[in-house]
């Protein structure tokens, strides 16, 4: 809370100490995708940013009249003025920030994006395709170092959420306001392009199709569904291997090797009920590590203090991907059951 109190007399003092004739006055384009769930809500909370900006300089803020809309990121930079900036607030999707650094690394607008969630980019080694994207190629897993992919095409990154947390969101506003002004009267070369580059080297893919790993889930729980025993092979893929795919698939990119099946395949789950998605998630991931540490399937993983054995992770997984075979396919469901 201490910081909490720092970072916003911060804010305060900068109000305080710009004048009008710190910067050049620009023309802001600020918008956003649904944020809060409330219409009315997120726009009141881009005015807040508007009226503190142009309270406290000569800039000039539009306040997109479609927002809060999807593609935000797109459509911000778009609609910004040349030699003008673009302001987005938005969560972070992979997805979404290589259409935006793609277009920021050939412009000379000035473009910030708001981090509205409480993921630290800056601490974030990878991030994975969102849960929810159904846009970018099915081969598209995410984006390694997401700060530096954003930076180094020129997208300059406010986290209120993380350098504001605990505070109210109408004082995170005027944070977001305060880091606007301090960008452009401290660094006006963000208004140029030279220095900015799409790393494309930092986009991670799918050494295989998924729609392949999809096929292969589709088999697998069609057969678990009518008890019938599993076959040695789907779509070229053993049940083992594909339980090793489709954990890598849950949280980055799949990168297949050769593993066996578990010791003990009939173990039975203990565990009975609905997981979320964040557990699963989490649950992919400790499987994930002992595949690739011991080189076979586990014959259960613990959960909650109970097991769920070799036969239900197929099923669990295989449920949740089998549809996966275009990129209009590939979101994740809030949660699955046991």
């Amino acid at each position: 809370m201490q910081f909490n109190r720092i970072m916003l007399l911060g804010a305060v003092i900068l109000f305080i100490s710009v004048s009008v004739g710190d910067a050049t006055a620009a023309d802001i384009f600020l918008t956003s995708d649904c944020i809060s769930g409330n219409r009315s809500a997120d726009i009141e909370s881009l005015n807040i940013i508007k009226t503190c900006i142009e309270n406290e300089s000569e800039h000039n803020v539009t306040v997109d009249p479609l927002a809060p809309k999807p593609g935000e990121g797109y459509r911000a930079v778009k609609c910004a003025r040349e030699g003008g900036v673009a302001v987005y607030l938005a969560a972070s999707c992979p997805g979404a920030m290589t259409d935006v650094a793609r277009m920021a690394a050939s412009t000379g607008k000035g473009v910030i994006f708001v981090n509205t969630g409480s993921l630290d980019l800056k601490k974030t080694t990878f991030l994975r395709r969102a849960w929810d994207d159904n846009f970018s190629s099915r081969y598209f897993a995410g984006i390694v170092s997401p700060y530096r992919f954003l930076t180094s095409a020129g997208v300059r990154i406010i986290q209120p959420n993380v350098d504001c947390a605990g505070c109210s969101w109408e004082d995170k506003c005027r944070f977001v306001a305060s880091e606007i002004l301090r960008m452009l009267n401290e660094t006006p070369e963000m208004l140029q392009r030279k220095g900015r580059f799409y790393n494309s080297k930092l986009i991670a893919y799918h050494s295989i199709d998924p729609a392949r790993m999809a096929y292969t889930a589709d088999g697998i729980y069609r057969d678990i569904l009518r008890g019938r025993k599993l076959k040695g092979s789907y779509s070229g893929y053993t049940p083992a291997r594909f339980l090793l795919m489709v954990t890598d698939y849950m949280n980055g990119p799949i990168r297949p090797i050769k593993v066996r099946g578990p010791s003990n395949a009939g173990v039975k789950s203990t565990f009975h009920g609905y997981i979320s998605r964040k557990e699963y998630r989490a649950l992919a991931a400790d499987v994930n590590r002992y595949m690739r540490k011991y080189l076979k399937a586990p014959n259960y993983i613990r959960f909650r203090g109970k097991i769920i054995g070799y036969r239900d992770l197929l099923r669990i997984y295989s449920k949740i991907t089998r549809t996966h075979t275009s990129k209009k396919k590939m979101q994740l469901p809030s949660s699955v059951k046991v």
